[in-house]
């Protein structure tokens, strides 16, 4: 097996910076091959590549040259007989931080070159699986979002549309006027109903309920039942698309007269008597004068702490309708929040006479006659109306479809705190969810309004068209192997992991003894690596991040840095691969310069770190270890970055417990446009380690 390098100047502007002929010797005293390239990611630099792999023979390939962001793809599939890569970042990690001091700068890319050569040494290729994927997806929610998604997929391929409800249309079918310039929405629903139900290639089921969910992305099993023919039904499906939509909760445990006079409603209902165009005050049945309209009520509170985004812009409408039918609209808010062209509504409510207070209703009583009273407090001016209204309108926070939370738990998806589902990553992938396959459209993501809906539906749409495309699912499987020897069985990893990617094989099972061994699914699992940082035995470890390859770096780094008489302290610093690893290359191209005695080791999640990996590095003599993390709400694995700082705080308590300073721990969660907040970690560090002297195990 040859392990060769190729290195890059990037066209000789790293060059009086990195000493390229030092850094030559000291790879070959190790018998390496290695290329000096100019350019690497130019046609030529990778055709001098691929002839330099050739002619070596190469196996495994270092590559030292800019973040791999940039020229990873392109080599992988220039270099297709290469087995494994591992990539050192001369550019962004070394050069440009280190501008200052080109002596350290070349020690310490030799130091990473030899890390990562000795990485290549003990990983393994990783294999291939491949799966045939169904050509079909399932859409749960027969809404706007569900029914658009339908239309765009129907096209090419077979879609199953399922309704728990006996018609289409969701919350459509209460409306009749929707913004911007005041469509007819039943018209467009009809319009869609009559595509939808014509369309061959698309089969609807309604009134009908999903009781089972069972296999792995590509290949699904949905048991179905239908309560009027009182049976159930099998369909196969390759993904599945969940558009359950949203509903207005019921405000009872409010002190607003909601289910005690029915005077009062919601914005549904108003919606509901403006397509039927007859707005009537249902004790009496005669047509209101004047209409209060309560807005945040049952969200932005201990409720529901989030803002349910379209009310406000739903009631001004509402309000416009109202007053060019001669009744006199009044709107309570706490702010009003109508984004982009919506701006327009709220300008024209004004200019027509809907009146705006500022505050929010607090109480709504009856008094003997059946008369409504509302006490509102004006928070602009301090003063407090008693208002009179003939009909009371409340918009209540928005909250998931009913039955929501049972079907992503049938379908292993995470829920958010406002308990909406949980997409993948918001910034990149907010059609997709933590489980391959399956993903979002509408409201069952966020309250979305019908442009939003239909927007994101088609996305969703898009998304699962293409995870179809594929055909045949090729999976790298860098996913955790399980050593059934050191298994005890506990199910520590099956319960940290977010994906619903392991499950406990009972392997014996009688009246003494139950045994049982965990297992991953390929298909399922992403390759955070959080299982194999919380196994207790060592039995999960995730391939090419098992333990032994970190220990390998470790100690390769800690002796390389010994061989090259590096005389300043040393910060071993962990990094996600994608918040931290693309914050460090951001510190560079930003041209942020830090102290050079910083030395990164690359996971693919911080949850992958565990205690060991870190007392490793203390004993192995590193004077500081710095873990580089996603913030905990933006990990791109769920929870890896919730678990990394469990994991810190508990190596803090062990360092403290056993007499080692605990301050030469430190972990900084970052975006990758916050580079500052590591230069400031690495700053900080070197303050501690000056404070605490060095580590004594050197």
């Amino acid at each position: 097996m040859v392990v060769g390098v190729v290195i890059c100047d990037c066209g000789e502007k790293l060059g009086n910076i990195i000493k390229y002929d030092k850094v030559i010797n000291a790879i070959q005293e190790l018998k390496a091959p290695i290329k000096k390239i100019s350019n690497l990611c130019l046609a030529a630099g990778i055709e001098e590549i691929k002839k330099f792999v050739e002619s070596e023979s190469i196996d495994k390939l270092v590559v030292g040259a800019c973040t791999p962001k940039f020229i990873e793809y392109t080599l992988r599939q220039a270099l297709s007989t290469v087995l494994e890569f591992e990539f050192v970042i001369l550019r962004e990690h070394i050069a440009w931080p280190n501008k200052a001091e080109p002596e350290k700068a070349t020690k310490k890319a030799i130091i990473l070159l030899k890390t990562a050569i000795a990485a290549l040494e003990v990983k393994a290729k990783i294999d291939q699986e491949k799966y045939e994927v169904d050509q079909s997806v399932l859409i749960i929610g027969g809404g706007v979002a569900g029914i658009q998604a339908a239309l765009d997929l129907a096209a090419n391929v077979k879609v199953y549309l399922i309704e728990k409800d006996e018609n289409l249309g969701g919350n459509l079918r209460n409306m009749g006027k929707v913004f911007p310039g005041d469509f007819l929405i039943q018209e467009i629903l009809q319009d869609k109903i009559k595509q939808l139900e014509s369309n061959s290639n698309i089969t609807v089921y309604k009134n009908t309920k999903i009781v089972d969910i069972y296999g792995n992305p590509g290949s699904y099993e949905i048991t179905l039942e239908t309560p009027s023919a009182n049976s159930t039904e099998i369909i196969k499906t390759g993904a599945i698309i969940v558009a359950t939509g949203i509903e207005e909760s019921k405000p009872y445990h409010l002190d607003l007269g909601y289910g005690k006079s029915q005077d009062v409603i919601l914005q549904t209902d108003l919606a509901r008597m403006l397509k039927d165009g007859k707005v009537v005050v249902p004790s009496t049945g005669k047509k209101p004068e004047s209409v209060l309209i309560g807005n945040c009520i049952n969200c932005r509170d201990e409720n529901h702490f989030y803002c349910s985004k379209i009310c406000c812009t739903y009631s001004i409408h509402h309000a416009i309708e109202l007053i060019e039918d001669g009744i006199e609209p009044i709107i309570c808010y706490m702010d009003i929040r109508t984004p982009y062209k919506y701006e327009n509504l709220y300008r024209e409510a004004r200019e027509k006479g809907v009146t705006f207070i500022r505050g929010k209703l607090q109480s709504v009583e009856v008094g003997p006659n059946n008369e409504l009273i509302v006490p509102v407090e004006n928070t602009l001016t301090n003063e407090i109306y008693e208002l009179s209204p003939d009909l009371v309108v409340l918009s209540s926070a928005l909250v998931p479809a009913a039955g929501s939370e049972k079907l992503a738990e049938m379908l292993g998806l995470n829920l958010k705190e406002s308990c909406f589902i949980s997409d993948l990553y918001s910034k990149t992938n907010p059609s997709q969810t933590t489980q391959r396959g399956i993903f979002l459209a509408g409201s069952a993501f966020t309250p979305m309004s019908i442009q939003e809906s239909m927007s994101h539906a088609s996305a969703a749409a898009v998304k699962a068209l293409k995870f179809l495309r594929e055909g045949i699912l090729t999976r790298d499987l860098l996913v955790p192997t399980i050593d059934e020897d050191l298994c005890n069985g506990c199910a520590t990893c099956r319960d940290t992991c977010q994906f619903n990617a392991i499950t406990m094989i009972v392997q014996t099972n009688t009246d003494t003894e139950i045994v049982q061994k965990a297992s991953v699914d390929p298909t399922k699992c992403r390759g955070c690596g959080t299982c194999s940082a919380v196994c207790p035995t060592g039995a999960t470890q995730l391939a090419n991040y098992q333990r032994g390859v970190i220990f390998t770096k470790i100690e390769t780094m800690m002796k390389a840095i010994k061989a090259e008489k590096w005389e300043e302290p040393v910060i071993l610093a962990l990094t996600c691969e994608e918040c931290g690893s693309c914050g460090v290359d951001i510190a560079g191209l930003a041209g942020f310069e830090y102290p050079a005695n910083v030395f990164t080791i690359d996971v693919p999640c911080a949850g992958r770190i565990g205690v060991i990996d870190i007392l490793k590095a203390f004993v192995e003599g590193a004077d500081a270890v710095l873990i580089v993390q996603c913030p905990e709400k933006s990990c791109h694995y769920m929870f890896g970055s919730h678990n990394a700082n469990l994991v810190v705080q508990f190596t803090k308590d062990i360092l403290t417990e056993i007499g080692f300073e605990s301050s030469r721990l430190a972990n900084v969660e970052m975006v990758s446009s916050d580079p500052d907040k590591y230069v400031k970690a690495i700053q900080d560090l070197n303050k501690v380690i000056e404070e605490v002297g060095s580590n004594p195990n050197k």
